[in-house]
């Protein structure tokens, strides 16, 4: 425990990472606030102007014919003979708050822009141990270097971790508040535990993301070596593997994973150039096992590295 808590402290003790960790918080939120603003309530003036355009259309020859005919004949129209005449939200210019909808949208965003920042706030901390030669003094008290790298992967994936749950709850947690406070919305049981069970599989992202870049640079002993295989796999690998072998990567792409588990299911569509289009569907299972057993594997790899490799 003394190990751990002095890499607590010298995780904290580098500005840099924390200036990460707070740029990441920052966008995050920023990109709650964007979606606030984006479904604020209208003004009672234009909720009326909404009303009245909408009242206008639906006294319009074409419209009262259909709604006669939906009338006469609902099994034809499925039964929702109100849904055919306009509404005010058709002439609003922002729709109004759906909480779960919002948060369904958010999410994937704030996972990956936070989830980028603290895989550089991970790497950034690994990475100025090996520059300035610290890891060898710590070597030097704690020759284990087994236990060396267990502490720091704990630390910076336990800092990490709260931090990333507090971005997510603070940001789900703002979307509920407002939408509850917009409209007349109101949760289920299920649907409170299916909030928390989603912003859990975020901040598990977030976590992941910082662990993979200490990892790696654990064993590569570089902050530039590791952001630069990261961003070439996300910018470049997965741009080829999509353009030249899609249906043979298609489900071996890490991205594809990461939304999955995230929103719990994905379908992507493939357009090929002769023949019908091909859907290919990721649940929530696989792609945790997808995702655990491929951090798994990082880890293992770099505490191998770690252990054998000279730190001079």
């Amino acid at each position: 425990m003394k190990l751990f808590g002095a890499e607590v402290r010298r995780f904290l003790a580098r500005r840099a990472v924390v200036l990460l960790l707070v740029a990441g918080f920052g966008l995050s939120l920023f990109i709650v606030g964007a979606e606030l603003w984006n479904h604020r309530p209208v003004s009672a003036q234009t909720l009326q102007n909404a009303e009245d355009r909408a009242d206008a259309e639906a006294q319009q020859p074409y419209v009262q014919r259909d709604y006669k005919r939906c009338l006469e004949r609902p099994r034809r129209y499925g039964g929702q003979c109100e849904n055919l005449l306009p509404q005010a939200e058709w002439f609003l210019n922002q729709q109004t708050l759906q909480p779960l909808e919002s948060i369904k949208t958010i999410s994937l965003p704030i996972v990956v822009t936070l989830g980028f920042m603290v895989l550089l706030a991970g790497t950034s901390f690994l990475g100025a141990e090996f520059s300035s030669g610290s890891i060898s003094n710590v070597l030097l008290f704690e020759p284990r270097r087994w236990r060396v790298w267990l502490a720091k992967m704990a630390a910076t994936g336990t800092l990490v971790g709260a931090a990333a749950i507090l971005t997510v709850v603070l940001g789900y947690g703002a979307i509920t508040a407002f939408g509850m406070a917009w409209t007349d919305v109101s949760y289920t049981g299920d649907q409170w535990w299916a909030l928390a069970y989603r912003a859990l599989r975020a901040a598990l992202v977030v976590g992941g993301a910082t662990l993979l870049g200490a990892a790696v640079t654990a064993a590569l002993r570089s902050t530039i070596a590791t952001v630069g295989l990261v961003l070439g796999y996300l910018l470049v690998g997965e741009a080829l593997l999509r353009a030249v072998l899609f249906e043979q990567t298609v489900r071996w792409l890490v991205s594809n994973h990461v939304s999955a588990f995230v929103d719990g299911r994905l379908k992507v569509t493939h357009y090929p150039a002769d023949g019908p289009p091909e859907v290919v569907r990721f649940h929530l299972q696989e792609s945790a096992i997808y995702l655990g057993v491929g951090m798994a594997v990082v880890l293992l790899l770099s505490y191998l590295v770690f252990r054998r490799r000279d730190i001079a």
